[in-house]
């Protein structure tokens, strides 16, 4: 994937799975 900016990867994230990629990482560990 890619994205031209960390922010818009992480709204775009963010609406798909309704939390941050931080806390997306952090349930699957």
């Amino acid at each position: 994937m890619c994205f031209s900016s960390q922010s818009h990867f992480q709204t775009a994230f963010k609406k798909q799975f309704g939390m941050t990629p931080n806390e997306y990482r952090r349930k699957r560990s």
